[in-house]
């Protein structure tokens, strides 16, 4: 190793005071990295050997030194984070929402220990004819169908080390708890997930991939510049999605709710409607619109289509017709040892899926958004 008298910044030109040991360890970096001064002999960092030094000197330096902090140059009067102040809050992470359980009901009759669930229906067959003599009478009867769905069981776990728990206590931290959460959340966001996409291969169904569930793809385009472009074209294409389930079925099926993509919702309650008026396209087709009364944004139903479009679900939210089945929530088993020193705490969630009985009423649509 080449020793060195001095190590300037290059870009302020002041020499680097963090002491000999640093130095000394700082000397190799320079040489690995620097250019030497030819006048006076000095190593001199350039801009990209200067950012090659921080980022080796947080590491490797920081640990050749153990961790070692000066507060102040020279001599210091303070503890190296005598000056700091630390927030007392402890950020967690930023995750998107689970819009499962706001769109559709949530049915708990499923009891735990169930592995299928069943929905039975009775159709009635028969005609009625006029009387005119005889003895031949037509004659009504009833059959019965069934249609069964799997239960599913979620399943992750949270492991404590006893001696981490010391260092924990210790310190006043609370890391069995923060897990805890995690792995409530992860549990319902795996759910959620089921909830829309379903689990296929375990027969368990989600809102958009339901058996029988009407679909279409839009050939009129929903981005901003299409939608600000021709508005009429836009709330006649919402209409006859919306109309779809109540026309075909003479109003024996009607959707109630209707949810898309984000940036659609952004689009249609953004976007005005004419120049002679402030209002949106989406506020005025809600003006005609006898049982929606909203349009709701959802990140799950962006990007769905088969060519990458964006969903338009018109739905009944009535327990009858669109229902999650949630036979247990997030819940913990006892724990139990896997070692002399860990201990696991499984956590357990058990779903059955989406079940739409009055699937009639419900239409997913896919449309450009982008």
């Amino acid at each position: 190793m080449v020793m060195i008298a001095s190590v300037i910044d290059a870009r302020s030109g002041l020499p680097f005071e963090h002491g000999a040991d640093v130095l000394s360890c700082f000397s190799e970096a320079a040489a690995a990295f620097g250019r030497p001064d030819p006048a006076t002999g000095t190593q001199r960092l350039d801009a990209a050997g200067f950012d090659r030094y921080r980022k080796r000197r947080d590491g490797l330096f920081c640990r050749q030194l153990a961790m070692r902090r000066d507060a102040l140059t020279g001599s210091a009067g303070a503890f190296p984070r005598d000056f700091e102040h630390i927030y007392q809050e402890v950020l967690g992470e930023e995750r998107r929402p689970m819009n499962l359980m706001g769109l559709v009901r949530m049915d708990r009759r499923v009891p735990l220990g169930a592995r299928t669930h069943t929905v039975r229906r009775r159709l009635g067959t028969g005609d009625v004819a006029i009387y005119r003599g005889g003895t031949e009478v037509p004659v009504v009867r009833g059959v019965r169908v069934e249609e069964q769905f799997r239960v599913v069981h979620l399943v992750t776990s949270v492991v404590t080390d006893y001696f981490e728990m010391l260092s924990d206590n210790f310190a006043g931290l609370n890391n069995f708890a923060d897990d805890t959460r995690d792995a409530v959340r992860f549990l319902e966001e795996r759910a959620n997930k089921i909830g829309f996409d379903g689990q296929p291969d375990m027969q368990v169904h989600g809102l958009l991939n339901y058996p029988h569930l009407a679909k279409t793809v839009s050939a009129v385009s929903f981005a901003p510049a299409a939608v600000a472009a021709a508005p009429a074209a836009t709330r006649a294409e919402l209409n006859r999605l919306a109309n779809y389930a109540r026309q075909n079925s003479g109003g024996t099926f009607r959707p109630n709710r209707f949810a898309t993509s984000i940036r659609i919702a952004d689009t249609l309650m953004q976007t005005q409607n004419s120049a002679a008026t402030d209002r949106s396209v989406g506020q005025v087709w809600l003006d005609g619109q006898p049982d929606i009364s909203r349009i709701e944004g959802v990140h799950e139903l962006e990007g769905i289509g088969p060519n990458g479009e964006d969903g338009l679900f018109f739905y009944d939210d009535q327990l009858q017709s669109t229902a999650f089945v949630l036979v247990q929530p997030p819940s913990p088993l006892p724990a139990h040892a896997i070692n002399a020193f860990q201990n696991q705490t499984v956590y357990v969630m058990t779903i059955g899926g989406v079940v739409m009985r009055n699937v009639g009423n419900n239409l997913l649509g896919y449309a450009a958004g982008v």
